[in-house]
């Protein structure tokens, strides 16, 4: 199977079995694919205010907690696609962790090490700073 644009077969080893991936992937890389958009969507909308997404899902270092999320998040969309839905409690555990780690970062309660936009980038509306303060007496 071919490598994804941002996560391998590898990162999902440590949650589930090569075997398993297959089956809930339908044996269809296309599927997969697909699932793996959305997850990085989803969680791009957490972090678009504050980090630049781009450089998190396109940069040479990846971190290692948001691969483990896009896979959880992954894993269980894909799961959702199976005819007859049955998603086990673990994985929809993971899922609402992943979420609620996802909302932290949003608030600014969780700092993870990710890439911030550049001083110059205009995708940031918020500035921080004020003018010069000015003195009216004379």
């Amino acid at each position: 199977m071919a490598e994804s644009f941002f996560l391998s077969d590898e990162d999902y080893k440590t949650l589930i079995t090569s075997d398993e991936l297959d089956v809930i992937q339908q044996s269809d890389e296309e599927t997969r694919q697909a699932a793996e958009t959305q997850t990085i969507e989803e969680i791009s909308s957490y972090l678009r205010s504050r980090y630049n997404v781009a450089g998190v899902f396109t940069g040479e270092t990846r971190n290692a907690k948001i691969v483990q999320i896009a896979c959880d998040l992954t894993i269980y969309t894909l799961l959702n696609s199976i005819p007859g839905r049955f998603v086990s409690d673990i994985r929809v555990k993971r899922r609402d962790d992943a979420i609620e780690w996802l909302k932290g970062v949003q608030k600014g309660i969780i700092i993870p090490d990710l890439p911030l936009y550049d001083e110059e980038d205009s995708k940031n509306p918020i500035r921080f700073g004020s003018n010069t303060k000015l003195s009216s007496q004379w």
